[in-house]
């Protein structure tokens, strides 16, 4: 986590980013569920808040959103753009 956060705060200052959102994924095995998943996302985002760093677990169309950002290359993210849940999957030839 603290190189996570070093690495946040040079491409921070670096002027390299425009935008300065960071996400953080998180996982776990199915048998525990997905409520238990949850609630530990509302505590970390917690523990961010607690820092005053402002925080939140996405919503499903951020998650499309974020995902179409990164892996898709002619999506434009624009604030109050339309989304489709379009996620690019790539298939064996």
């Amino acid at each position: 986590m603290r190189q996570e956060i070093a690495e946040m705060n040079t491409l921070a200052l670096s002027g390299e980013v425009v935008e300065r959102q960071f996400y953080l994924i998180l996982w776990q095995q199915q048998e525990n569920g997905e409520r238990d998943l949850l609630e530990k996302a509302k505590q970390l985002v917690q523990h961010f808040e607690d820092g005053q760093v402002q925080a939140h677990v996405l919503k499903q169309h951020e998650i499309v959103q974020l995902c179409n950002l990164v892996n898709n290359p002619s999506f434009i993210h624009l604030e109050d753009s339309n989304f489709s849940a379009n996620i690019p999957v790539l298939k064996e030839v």
